[in-house]
């Protein structure tokens, strides 16, 4: 596979680049060298170019019988990263060769290259006199994956002592349940790279006699060995439950913990048995179960959890409070505020932080009272519960808490204050600003930002000149979200040299947020300031400003000597999504090789803003990033950058374009890849990518994004998995989580999604309130309300506001009254363009009710419009034309509904075309 050649950055911004091809030239001549470590090295890295120019001195170099072995080696794995047949016959001639030190590698390089013509060759070798070849020559068989090889592994692992796990492992790649009991042997190798690989294999085999060892295998004394035995028995599910159940009672602290983690991931099957031991089990075993199963989330739990909060064990009782905090259920709010009063300190606070997540406003006059609780961690926990539940009942009480003695108490009370969005706490907080504890003037800094007000501008300026350097950031901050009189101070905290440096960064974010264009001039300034971070942040707030006359400095940044300056220039060329920035994007991705982490992270931002961009002109480049394996894979660290192929599969599927089918189709059939290239197919509406999806299911690295995936193409066999989704330690996976939910149109990601609206991360809350507008689900309308009182970033607010307005005029339709100002709320959602084919759907069907048919087919067609139409436009655009005697498109739409979501299926049968008229809802 070709790589592209950088055209160069010099042109753009002054700077030198390099050719790869002429590099690859280099190396070929450097195999002719007299040094044998350059002759060594020029073979590593010609593996890793994917320039098929490599190939045949590379060949050259393993036939030479008189090269020194350690550089044939070499060549034999670079040809086997090269993936071209040539090599194919070169290397089984070497494996032929008695006494050819070579042999194991070229045997692993067979295995890389694959081809029936393999087989024979590396069934012989496993009979070779070096160890080394043997276990080369099953590790080549497993990666070829062809069962004509099962019985000659076989037969290693009843006659090899030495090669037996490596045979195993081969077997059990290729299915083969004959492979179990050797793999069970292979858990007590003395190597932990044949532990940790047998414990995987296990897991895929589906085998019950694998689950006790596996479970004796959380003992391993390597972690990546424990880790991969609980994989396995999450794969295995519900065989490995009672079994694991029995583990609780371990005295061995490892055994216990992975198997409390382990259930917790098995999930539903686990739920029953769970019930079942908190009933019988001993304190112990009772207090496991309340945790897991408050980890499961399953509804059944909350009664039995409800009654078990009596429980005379308090380690008992607090699981089970903590437990019925994480199920979310309302029904556990009465015996929660009667924990409130438990003479146990640990329990009141189990209850605090229950009742937050409930986010039930019951709860607050109690927890008012909590503010007095004679424990500093009731009272603090009680003022963070206030601020959650956003009732301002609590603001009077919590002013009082900022005269806490306990600074834990006062930084939180002041932290709830910001929340409530309430002015009376303004001037307290400007006083707080200059409270001894630094938490408190941190919290007290953040909070002022947070309600904004035009009073805190001069004390923030003022809290500028302390030289405690890290609340001077967070000021900084606040300035940036109390308007645009706080502008002129930050640009000259910005142009002044002597401030401290982090300060000064503040202020480049701070003006970033303010979107004060009067500030672009100083941000562009300061990307050739010396100091990175200030370069750094100077980059993304550009990008936060959204000028365009900012994407050449930005372009330039993408060269600065700071991987995070350039990572932070792709991201505010994302921001801005100027398409004038694909061109030197493109560039710089094709430019030198990747050789370390950061260097990684950075082609990894450059492929995701070339998905953003919609710039066709990424599709080529993009495809070759997928397509070129050995250029994202270190032969030095060993180090795999997969993620960046990963990456660029998803970015194809944001393009759209059907150039990207065939790549994703052939990357189906990569290991590293072939979940990422179905998501990418997902995103193309390609429905080939479903069966694919669904395997990944079984793969608990890959499941959450299969079931993103699934979710795109409207299957719900992921459904479960993304709602668990959305309470992911990582904020990207709960972004796309709740993007997809909301396209979903399933009413059970409703109280979920509200939940997410106090997620940490704003793109996460602003994500959430989006798709709650897409569900129209009015059990959301309280919560947006509530969002929109106490969020202070004006995108969210936007979001939430425009998913209230489609709310109540979808409900308005439905219910046939009101409809004129239905159709005043959705146009103010319609100009707020927050999600235009949401809002033109609901403006259609109130244009439907209102009997305006050619007026509601015009907005149901902009509502299908995008690759993101869903089964509910289509369908409601049928019953228009309908309305308008077009019968054949009514039927045609009917037809697209169902094929997006069955669920239509019945609806669309019950309009039989001879009785249409006169049967429309």
């Amino acid at each position: 596979m070709s790589v592209f050649i950088a055209i160069g950055f010099a042109a753009l911004c002054g700077c030198d680049s390099h050719n790869h091809k002429d590099e690859v030239a280099v190396y070929i001549k450097q195999l002719e060298g007299e040094d044998k470590l350059l002759r060594k090295e020029a073979a590593a890295e010609l593996g890793l170019y994917g320039d098929v120019r490599a190939v045949m001195p590379l060949v050259d170099v393993l036939q030479d019988q008189a090269e020194d072995c350690t550089v044939r080696e070499s060549a034999a794995i670079a040809l086997g990263k090269l993936g071209d047949d040539r090599a194919v016959e070169p290397l089984i001639a070497v494996l032929k060769v008695t006494g050819d030190s070579v042999r194991s590698s070229a045997a692993f390089a067979l295995g890389q290259l694959g081809g029936p013509q393999s087989l024979e060759p590396l069934i012989a070798a496993l009979k070779d006199d070096q160890r080394t070849v043997r276990n080369s020559a099953a590790i080549a068989l497993g990666h070829l994956g062809d069962a004509r090889a099962s019985e000659a592994l076989l037969a290693v692992i009843e006659e090899d002592d030495l090669s037996r796990p490596f045979a195993a492992l081969a077997l059990g790649q290729l299915n083969d349940k004959r492979a179990v009991e050797p793999l069970i042997a292979a858990l007590r190798d003395g190597t932990p790279f044949v532990r940790d690989a047998a414990a995987s294999v296990l897991g895929k085999l589906d085998d019950t006699r694998a689950v006790e060892p596996l479970i004796a295998a959380f003992r391993d004394n390597e972690i990546s060995v424990r880790e991969r035995a609980a994989n396995a028995l999450e794969l295995l599910g519900e065989p490995a439950v009672a079994a694991l159940i029995s583990a609780l009672g371990e005295t061995d602290v490892l055994v216990h913990a992975a198997a409390v983690s382990t259930l917790g991931r098995i999930g539903e099957p686990a739920v029953v048995p769970l019930l079942s031991i908190l009933k019988r089990g001993n304190s112990s075993v009772r207090a496991d179960a309340a945790r897991i199963l408050g980890r499961i989330g399953d509804p059944q739990a909350v009664e039995p959890l409800i009654v078990l909060s009596n429980d005379s064990d308090g380690v008992v009782r607090n699981n089970a409070l903590a437990a019925l905090g994480q199920l979310g259920d309302k029904r556990a709010v009465d015996i929660l505020i009667a924990a409130l009063k438990d003479e146990q300190g640990s329990i009141r606070n189990s209850a605090v932080a229950a009742l937050e997540q409930l986010n039930d406003n019951r709860a607050v006059d109690e927890l008012i009272v909590a503010l007095q609780d004679k424990n500093w961690g009731g009272r603090a926990n009680a003022a963070r519960a206030l601020g959650t539940l956003g009732d301002r009942r609590a603001v009077e009480p919590l002013l009082v808490s900022l005269q806490d003695g306990d600074a834990k108490v006062h930084q939180q009370a002041a932290k709830a204050l910001g929340q409530l969005g309430d002015g009376r706490a303004v001037e307290p907080l400007i006083a707080a600003l200059e409270n001894q504890d630094w938490a408190v003037r941190f919290e007290a800094a953040k909070a002022l930002g947070r309600l904004g007000d035009k009073r805190a501008i001069e004390p923030l300026i003022a809290a500028l000149k302390y030289t405690d350097w890290g609340f001077c950031w967070h000021a900084a901050r606040a300035l940036g979200q109390c308007g645009k009189p706080a502008a002129k101070p930050l640009i000259a905290v910005l142009k002044d040299e002597s401030q401290d440096k982090i300060v000064r960064r503040g202020a480049a974010y701070a003006l970033g947020r303010l979107g004060d264009k009067r500030s672009v001039q100083s941000l562009v300034d300061a990307l050739e300031d010396e100091n990175s971070q200030f370069r750094l942040e100077a980059t993304f707030a550009l990008g936060y400003l959204g000028v365009r006359r900012a994407m050449k400095p930005l372009a330039a940044a993408l060269n600065d000597e700071n991987w995070q300056v350039r990572w932070n220039a792709a991201v505010a060329l994302g921001v801005l999504g100027d398409k004038r920035a694909t061109t030197p994007l493109i560039n710089v991705l094709n430019s030198g090789q990747i050789r370390n982490s950061e260097e990684g992270n950075f082609r990894n931002m450059l492929v995701s803003t070339l998905g953003q961009l919609d710039d066709n002109r990424a599709v080529q480049p993009l495809i070759a990033v997928l397509r070129n394996k050995n250029s994202y894979y270190n032969s030095d660290t060993g180090e795999s950058y997969s993620y960046v192929r990963k990456n660029a599969a998803i970015a194809l599927g944001q393009l759209g374009d059907e150039r990207a089918v065939e790549p994703l189709l052939n990357a189906l059939k990569d290991d590293e890849v072939r979940v990422m290239a179905a998501v990418g197919l997902a995103l193309l509406g390609d429905k080939r990518a479903i069966e694919p999806l669904l395997n990944a299911l079984k793969d608990d690295e890959a499941k959450y994004i299969a079931a993103i995936g699934l979710g795109q193409l409207g299957d719900k066999h992921g459904m479960g998995l993304l709602l668990n989704a959305l309470k992911d330690d990582d904020e990207a996976m709960r972004c796309m989580a709740g993007s997809v939910l909301g396209r979903m149109g399933d009413g059970r990601a409703v109280a979920p999604l509200i939940a997410a609206l106090r997620d940490e991360s704003r793109r996460v809350r602003r994500i959430a309130a989006k798709s709650l507008g897409q569900l129209r689900d009015e059990r959301a309308v309280l919560d947006l309300e509530k969002l929109i009182k106490r969020e202070a970033d004006e995108q969210i607010c936007n979001s939430a506001t425009a998913s209230l307005q489609n709310i109540r005029a979808w409900s308005f339709a439905n219910a046939g009254n009101r409809l004129d100002e239905a159709e005043s709320l959705v146009k103010n959602a319609i100009a707020l363009r927050v999600d235009a084919q949401t809002s033109y759907e609901t403006l259609g069907w109130v244009l439907y009710k209102q009997g305006k048919f050619t007026d509601a087919i015009s907005a149901f067609e902009k509502a299908i419009q995008g690759r993101f139409g869903s089964a509910s436009a289509h369908y409601h655009l049928g019953l228009a034309y309908l309305k308008d005697n077009q019968q054949a498109k009514a039927q045609e739409k009917f037809d697209t509904a169902f094929e997006l979501d069955d669920t239509y299926l019945e609806r669309v049968e019950q309009l039989k075309v001879s009785e249409l008229r006169g049967k429309v809802e």
